[in-house]
Order: structure tokens, then C-alpha cells, then sequence
């Protein structure tokens, strides 16, 4: 009997982790990217909270993206937590999330934390670690 119960919370277990990771993949691809246009931006994010001539400010997911557009094309994304820590500064991205940002964007990177590079090049990224904005732009 105990054995029995161990195999089927070990089955609710893993199904719960492939549930969980199928709404994190779902969730993620559906951020928009450098190189999109604002009309991609706002069918992903619904309206922004901020615009001026070429920037707009988006809240999605707890994250607070600041896009730079150029031509109607995005050429950088700040990216900030919604969520502040006690003293009033936006909260610290974990090296997954900072990980999952920059895939997003481009699949392949080299880094020196806190500085990255896409592997071919086209894009470049840093992360303030005082601030803790991550910022992802074209080279």
C-alpha cells in the first residue's frame, strides 16, 4: 500500500512538473523581442503605460519592460521588476531569469556576468546589479 501511494505521488509530482513547465515555455514565448514593432509590442502587452516619441513602457508578468524603438522597430528593452524590495529598489532577477530574458531574444550567449553577447554578435545585454535592470540591445 505504501509503496503504491509513493509511485502515484511521484506521477502527481512529475506531472506537475511538466504542467508547470509547459505554462513557463507558454508564458515566455509570448514576450515580444528586439526587432519587433510597436504594433507586436502592443498585441502582446495590451496598451503601454508610457509612451513618447520612441519609447514605450509595458507592465507584463510582474516585469516592467521600457521599449526603444527605432523605425517602428525595437532596438533595446530595459527590463525591470514590478516587485520592489524594503528599501523602495526594483527586486533582484535570479541568473534563470536573467537566463530566460536573453534566450527570448537571441538563443545563444557568451557572458561575463554581469555583460553578455549573442553568439553571433547582433545583440548585446548588461545587468545593473545595483539597479537591477537588465538591458538587452542591438550592437
Amino acid at each position: 500500500m505504501r509503496t503504491s501511494l509513493r509511485k502515484t505521488f511521484q506521477i502527481m509530482k512529475s506531472s506537475f512538473y511538466y504542467l508547470a513547465l509547459s505554462l513557463f515555455l507558454l508564458v515566455s514565448t509570448s514576450r515580444a523581442k528586439i526587432g519587433d514593432t510597436i504594433a507586436q509590442y502592443d498585441a502582446k502587452y495590451g496598451p503601454p503605460q508610457f509612451s513618447d516619441e520612441s519609447n514605450r513602457g509595458y507592465l507584463c508578468n510582474g516585469l516592467a519592460p521600457l521599449i526603444e524603438f527605432s523605425n517602428g522597430v525595437a532596438v533595446s528593452i530595459s527590463y525591470r521588476k514590478m516587485k520592489h524590495d524594503s528599501a523602495g529598489n526594483s527586486a533582484a532577477f535570479s541568473s534563470e531569469e536573467i537566463g530566460q530574458l536573453l534566450r527570448e531574444n537571441s538563443v545563444g550567449w557568451k557572458s561575463e556576468y554581469p555583460n553578455f553577447v549573442s553568439d553571433d554578435g547582433s545583440l548585446g545585454a548588461a545587468y545593473d546589479t545595483v539597479n537591477h535592470i537588465l538591458v538587452i540591445s542591438k550592437r
